[in-house]
């Protein structure tokens, strides 16, 4: 039986959305965006209830999707998912008790198991047993597929997709971003047609700034950097009316301020960084890159409390970003937070389209080494070099680290003096320590190096 073939749905898809749309609004909460993991735990199991209702949410199904953790490497991975049940439990207690006290729906995870039970606030009790009921058996149907189709098309009828509506200073080109993902790569060609028939420049400014977003990394090649800011300021020339042109120019200026060695330097472009990105939030509030270009500018000012909120704000708005996770996973490295890194940047992601991803297993390889997973971190940095990923001085300096760290010094020796050959001016503790806020992490990987055979300036000592 279809989707329209059964009224009682259409009743129900209000509180649908009331579900998701408190799942949003309790992952943007300062209680959830401190702890990006267990807000990434909350965001699984609902959309695991919503999408199979019938089905047990197991331990080990989230140690190994949501943790990367394989069954086959022992219990640590469901001991490590029950803990964090019991810190979401209370992490749930603690926003209802504060920001989410006037919520009409309150998510519980009761004790015993993971599946997620959601109680409507002034709801009748028989009718909360009913909704319950209700989205059982719309999990059982072939028909679920049309409700998420009709949620999507309500959402475009209401204006809330904002990327699709093209007028004034509206988020133009957001829709590049802010589609449903199983959408995205057939809506993209449509959002330009859209774009053209509008603005020839709004077009212009788009296709620039996409194709300067891909140039963002590595962070380290800073004439690579200049360009990118160059393009970004283009497409600022073409449209002023275009977030995404400040929001770009805001990261490159951010980069470039970290690495900049001249104080004076340094402040003019956290100025421009901060101007730019501040242009971005006034045109498109709601819009992924925009926070996670004041995150980046956050960090390059000393702000890291304000850089996590912003670009966890920004991961929730675009899951599956591959741009927005690269950034998220790289501000999570340079905060210290490793395992949210790790997740972050993992290549075998949860999410099954994400887009867009320039790096990923750069940053999964660094994360692993600060966790001192040697082998996994082997794992991801080769991946990068095999995969195609841009190949910079850092990646080649976490794999001969990590093969010193591994006790295989001929292969450290090997890159070590790869990295003195083609990098001789690369000194990895001062770029670190300018991105990294725990000095450690950078002087544990320079010790390695140097246990390597590495020296800057030239080859590496025989």
């Amino acid at each position: 039986m279809s989707f329209e073939e059964n009224p009682e749905y259409v009743c129900n898809l209000e509180m649908l959305q009331m579900i998701r749309s408190t799942r949003d609004r309790i992952l943007c909460s300062q209680v959830f965006t401190e702890a990006p993991r267990l807000g990434a735990f909350l965001n699984y199991v609902v959309n695991k209830q919503l999408e199979e209702p019938d089905v047990k949410i197991q331990a080990k199904a989230i140690a190994e999707d949501l943790y990367n953790r394989s069954p086959a490497a022992g219990p640590s991975g469901a001991n490590l998912v029950r803990v964090d049940a019991g810190r979401l439990r209370r992490r749930l207690d603690d926003y209802y008790a504060g920001p989410g006290r006037n919520d009409q729906v309150i998510i519980h995870i009761d004790t015993g198991g993971y599946n997620p039970r959601f109680e409507f606030s002034g709801l009748d009790p028989k009718e909360g047993r009913e909704f319950a009921t209700l989205i059982t058996r719309i999990g059982k149907l072939r028909g679920w597929p049309w409700i998420a189709a009709a949620v999507v098309f309500v959402v475009f009828l209401t204006g809330i997709a904002t990327g699709f509506v093209i007028s004034g200073h509206a988020d133009r080109g957001s829709a590049l971003q802010e589609l449903v993902p199983s959408q995205a790569e057939a809506s993209a060609s449509n959002v330009r047609k859209a774009l053209l028939s509008a603005s020839l420049p709004t077009l212009e400014a788009v296709n620039l700034s996409e194709q300067a977003r891909n140039l963002l990394f590595p962070l380290i090649e800073l004439d690579q950097i200049r360009l990118t800011l160059s393009m970004f300021k283009l497409a600022i020339r073409k449209d002023a009316s275009y977030f995404g042109g400040y929001a770009g120019a805001a990261q490159s200026l951010a980069t470039l301020a970290i690495f900049s060695p001249d104080p004076l330097i340094q402040k003019r472009y956290l100025t421009e960084a901060r101007s730019s990105a501040e242009k971005a939030r006034q045109l498109s509030p709601t819009v992924a890159w925009t926070h996670s270009a004041l995150a980046w500018v956050n960090h390059a000012e000393g702000n890291p409390d304000k850089a996590a909120e912003h670009t966890n704000i920004a991961v929730q708005l675009a899951p599956v970003d591959g741009h927005i996770l690269d950034f998220h996973a790289v501000l999570m490295l340079c905060l210290g937070q490793f395992e949210a890194a790790r997740m972050a940047s993992a290549p075998s992601s949860t999410e099954p389209k994400i887009r867009n991803r320039v790096i990923n297993y750069s940053f999964n390889g660094a994360a692993n080494f600060h966790l001192g997973l040697y082998q996994e971190a082997l794992a991801a940095l080769l991946g990068a070099v095999y995969s195609g990923e841009p190949l910079s001085a850092p990646t080649l300096g976490y794999i001969a680290a990590t093969y010193q760290a591994l006790g295989n010094t001929e292969k450290a020796h090997d890159y070590a003096r790869q990295l003195s050959i083609n990098w001789p001016g690369f000194e990895p503790e001062k770029a670190f320590s300018l991105l990294y806020i725990n000095p450690e992490q950078a002087v544990e990987l320079q010790l390695r190096l140097v246990e390597a055979g590495w020296k800057a300036g030239g080859p590496s000592k025989s």
